[in-house]
């Protein structure tokens, strides 16, 4: 609940790069720093893909994709898989 609250204020968007905490984020390589030009996503393709991205390179360079495919029809995509996923659990 506390995401959707930070939806509605425009902190963070529905679909994006996922956030990391301050101390990570301070840490994160100088070829990445796109993925902090948007809000952060309560979800992202990034997760609907864990156990492909088993290392930190891969979850970044998917992010990147991300933001350079970034649209409504994809992030309409990414909202259904999310649903897919969590109802499957």
């Amino acid at each position: 609940m506390p995401q959707l609250i930070n939806v509605i204020k425009g902190d963070m968007d529905l679909v994006g790069p996922r956030p990391f905490i301050i101390s990570e984020s301070k840490k994160i390589d100088k070829k990445y720093e796109k993925r902090f030009s948007v809000n952060p996503g309560m979800t992202s393709p990034a997760i609907l893909n864990v156990g492909r991205h088993k290392y930190f390179d891969e979850w970044m360079k998917s992010d990147l994709e991300y933001l350079k495919n970034k649209s409504i029809i994809y992030d309409s995509l990414v909202l259904l898989k999310t649903v897919r996923f969590i109802l499957k659990i």
